[in-house]
């Protein structure tokens, strides 16, 4: 290849300027001004500054909407607190965790590690781990303040299979193994708003937290907010204005205010102007990048799935394309149970209570819906699983391109693929 070819493509691409700076468009930046996000940060400095005072914070449980700024509020306010906790020369500190598929175990190694206290994933068991970590506290003075955050996402196991209540058990109940008031203030962050749901009583009566809601914001608030990181983001001229107003009207109607959505499609839109794809930033450009970001999210989720959960999911699509609406766990059971011994022979099935907490696991991600229903008297109560039906075809092409890849690795019987699969199944 000619070097005359090489400056060339150099030139071009030196010439197209785009981006002015790229990272404020990212997942995890996080601004120094977070708009419309005033008062819950207030509500939340007042509380946690206490622990700079030498008083005691209420434990805290924050949700909202995803995309509504939990997360980058709570680490704004975690870098100034431990600045401030600096400054003050007190031993109060500041910690963040995402549980995001963590097991219970592996959320308290986190925490440790966080406290400084170097504590491997394997050789400590939970015990000895909160151990550690109660011996930390004994000789802090000041209470610390533990973030856990996406703590609805946690992994159940066998010996933890509810892993939120073990957690907030264990923190709320180190004063008692200390002899001293609230050396803990436990924030729990998460999108669900019934998070507090699987707290045992015992749990609950120790706990007692602050409650703060992030709303969604409104098509006004996004257009502000993207408009501002546009300027950050991009040289003057490559967004067109009323691109904004379109992308703030779609992320509020389709994604439920979810800011993340729209500054991806940003990003991704500016780069198709970079690779000459595209002139400018318009409202049609936005859209081919949001339908290409649909994909790419279901396609992500479906590859976090391990081989159960595929298979589930797998005997859900099935029983809808059946045209069942409303499956009931016994006819969930038994479809899975078929496509579990069609798949894997030599692997015997979940039983109904691992297969139904899987299914709590795949409504958190937004695969399925799941009610309670009466179906009149004398024929009792159940729980019914649903799909949205905007979703359902692209979901099941998805499913099965994952479960034709783990066949062609020889982890299942491609015969589950078999088009006669559901006949077979209603029989």
């Amino acid at each position: 290849m000619s070097q005359s070819v090489l400056d060339k493509w150099f030139s071009e691409d030196l010439s197209t300027m785009v981006f002015k700076d790229r990272k404020v468009l990212n997942d995890n930046y996080v601004p120094e001004k977070f708009l419309f996000r005033e008062d819950e940060m207030r509500s939340i400095i007042r509380n946690l500054s206490r622990a700079l005072k030498g008083d005691y914070p209420s434990h805290m449980v924050i949700t909202g909407p995803p995309g509504t700024g939990k997360t980058h509020v709570i680490k704004l306010i975690q870098n100034k607190f431990n600045e401030k906790a600096r400054e003050l020369g007190v031993d109060a500190k500041m910690i963040y965790v995402c549980a995001k598929d963590l097991s219970y175990h592996k959320v308290l190694v986190d925490l440790a590690n966080e406290f400084g206290l170097r504590i491997p994933e394997k050789g400590f068991d939970t015990a000895s781990i909160v151990g550690k970590i109660a011996e930390y506290l004994k000789s802090v003075e000041y209470t610390n303040i533990v973030v856990v955050d996406d703590v609805d996402k946690m992994i159940p196991t066998v010996r933890y299979p509810n892993p939120i209540d073990s957690l907030v058990f264990k923190m709320t109940r180190l004063d008692e193994v200390l002899n001293r008031i609230s050396p803990v203030c436990l924030v729990l962050v998460s999108n669900n708003r019934l998070i507090e749901t699987p707290l045992q009583p015992y749990t609950k009566s120790k706990f007692m937290p602050e409650r703060l809601y992030f709303r969604r914001y409104n098509v006004e608030e996004l257009v502000e907010i993207y408009k501002a990181r546009v300027e950050e983001a991009f040289v003057s001229g490559v967004v067109d204005e009323d691109a904004v107003n379109y992308l703030s009207a779609v992320v509020y109607r389709e994604y439920g205010s979810d800011v993340r959505i729209g500054l991806k499609a940003l990003l991704r839109a500016g780069e198709a102007i970079e690779a000459r794809k595209a002139k400018v930033i318009d409202a049609r450009l936005l859209s081919n990048v949001l339908d290409s970001i649909d994909a790419d999210l279901l396609r992500d989720v479906v590859g976090g799935l391990d081989i159960v959960e595929l298979l589930v999911l797998y005997s859900l699509l099935l029983l809808k394309k059946m045209g069942n609406d409303e499956i009931r766990t016994k006819e969930m059971y038994e479809a899975y149970k078929f496509i579990q011994e069609m798949a894997r022979p030599s692997a015997k099935p979940k039983s109904m209570r691992h297969v139904i907490r899987l299914l709590d696991k795949l409504e958190i991600q937004g695969f399925i819906t799941i009610d309670k229903k009466s179906f009149g008297r004398g024929l009792g109560v159940s729980l019914v699983y649903s799909f949205a039906d905007d979703n359902i075809e692209e979901m099941y092409k998805v499913v099965r391109e994952q479960l034709k890849a783990l066949a062609q690795e020889e982890l299942i019987a491609e015969r589950i693929l078999d088009e006669m699969v559901m006949d077979q199944l209603r029989s």
